[in-house]
């Protein structure tokens, strides 16, 4: 091969990368680290509801993270084992809208019977504990909210109701509906 046309291949190669970079939004350090080691994105497919609006009965209690009253201006989400201030990204999988939110709070530790969390599944899968079952639920203790944060499914027989609970900000920007599933994504 010519000096010239090994130019112009290690050119195409670059640009086709660059376009790569580009469309998936990489930044010049993402770009020269891009052949060492992969971004490591997580996804996770989960139930969620909403906390911290008016007329809720935890209103008034501390964020966890934040160490403040609860507020239902402050945009964020409660997760049970995200790390406090990272952030994510939200997807309503009904309306395709999506937004991007930090973690300001521990948590939902509502738990109901596997029995009525078997009773209704969607066409994708998700189980939805129908209201008589939310009625029955009930609060995870302190040990099972430690093992909870270590990732640790609660003891057998009960399953967690939801997954993450969001403010009514991040609720209005997605256009969720107060339960549904949504789509979590961070790195």
């Amino acid at each position: 091969m010519r000096r010239r046309d090994s130019d112009l291949l290690v050119a195409g190669v670059a640009m086709v990368l660059g376009a790569f970079a580009v469309a998936y939004g990489l930044t010049e350090c993402d770009k020269q680290h891009a052949g060492a080691s992969p971004l490591k994105i997580k996804f996770e497919s989960v139930l969620a509801t909403g906390f911290a609006y008016p007329g809720d009965k935890w209103a008034g209690e501390k964020f966890f993270c934040l160490n403040r009253k609860v507020d239902h201006r402050t945009p964020g989400v409660a997760h049970r084992w995200r790390r406090c201030g990272s952030r994510v990204r939200i997807t309503n999988r009904r309306t395709g809208r999506s937004t991007f939110a930090r973690v300001i709070d521990r948590g939902p530790y509502w738990l109901v019977p596997i029995i009525c969390s078997r009773d209704a599944r969607d066409r994708r899968g998700f189980r939805h504990a129908s209201h008589k079952c939310w009625a029955r639920g009930r609060v995870a203790t302190r040990r099972e909210r430690i093992d909870a944060l270590r990732g640790k499914p609660p003891r057998p027989g009960w399953v967690y109701a939801n997954h993450v609970d969001m403010t009514p900000p991040i609720r209005r920007a997605i256009g969720h509906n107060g339960k549904e599933p949504v789509d979590l994504v961070w790195q």
